[in-house]
């Protein structure tokens, strides 16, 4: 079973890539959070930093995401890419064209609310 830490880190990388286009330096500079900040939840080294209840409340408001998303399965990377890796070559391009097509309607979808 995931630890809450582990949890809140998925999340975090699952908002970078579908809501900033896997882009970290975006969404810090949307939601106000230090590049380093986000960066270091990444790191593994002693350096490394927790997403703790306070950075987890400050990227769920930053995002506009109702309190506790972050505290929630959203995103399943580990079982994805294991289904990924099984399928072929050209069935995986078709699988993220789908992927990213959908991403392009969500982004369109949050820039007219």
């Amino acid at each position: 079973m995931r630890t809450s830490q582990e949890i809140r880190r998925e999340n975090l990388r699952y908002l970078i890539q579908t809501k900033y286009n896997g882009v970290a330096n975006q969404m810090a500079k949307d939601t106000g959070i230090a590049q380093m900040q986000i960066a270091r939840v990444f790191l593994k080294t002693k350096n490394s930093r927790e997403v703790g209840e306070v950075l987890a409340r400050r990227i769920e408001e930053a995002c506009g995401l109702e309190a506790g998303w972050m505290d929630q399965i959203h995103a399943r990377s580990d079982d994805i890419m294991n289904r990924l890796d099984m399928l072929d070559v050209q069935d995986r391009q078709a699988v993220e064209s789908v992927i990213d097509a959908m991403l392009r309607k969500s982004q369109e979808l949050l820039k007219e609310s």
